[in-house]
């Protein structure tokens, strides 16, 4: 779990990545509190009320806008929706790796809290059987997808991706990022 931001003093850029239900909404925002940077989720650009969502188009406009910006963290993965870019522009990815089984078990006890980082407002008690199932099963296949997509920009973009396979190990990385 080496941090190597290229010399930099403070990372000003930072990706936040992860499976569903990997944590990191909760991780990103104690991030952007530490290093005082404005936090952005992707989760609010794309979903809408009702779980409809904005179209292709919008969603890249609306991450182009963002990593635009001189500082920032973003949280979200949405690997097919212009992860090349975001990574590319940040300063450091840190990626939530935890094992779909742990996502599953957390998703499913979370589910109807009506917990903040929902969307605008958005209710999973509503989402639907077919929707439900959709959800559940794309966490189970995030190590086909999204994880080898992560991975291949690690190798493609060296010394930005910051693994954390436990949830222990998020201190022990916010403690290294305060340090640069």
């Amino acid at each position: 779990m080496s941090v190597n931001l290229r010399g930099q003093s403070k990372p000003a850029k930072i990706l936040v990545l992860g499976n569903t239900a990997s944590g990191k909404s909760f991780l990103a925002a104690k991030i952007a509190k530490q290093l005082n940077l404005p936090r952005f989720s992707l989760d609010e650009i794309y979903w809408q009320k009702n779980w409809t969502h904005v179209s292709r188009a919008e969603f890249l406009a609306g991450q182009r806008e963002i990593i635009a910006r001189k500082i920032w963290v973003i949280d979200g993965t949405f690997a097919e929706f212009g992860l090349r870019g975001r990574f590319a522009a940040a300063d450091a990815a840190i990626f939530l790796d935890i094992s779909p089984r742990q996502c599953l078990r957390r998703a499913i006890s979370r589910r109807g809290d009506g917990r903040a980082s929902l969307p605008h407002g958005a209710d999973d008690r509503h989402l639907g059987f077919a929707k439900s199932v959709e959800f559940l099963v794309e966490i189970l296949l995030f190590n086909l997808l999204d994880r080898r997509r992560i991975r291949k920009l690690a190798r493609e973009f060296p010394g930005k991706l910051i693994i954390i396979k436990n949830w222990s190990e998020e201190e022990k990385v916010l403690e290294n990022l305060a340090k640069k």
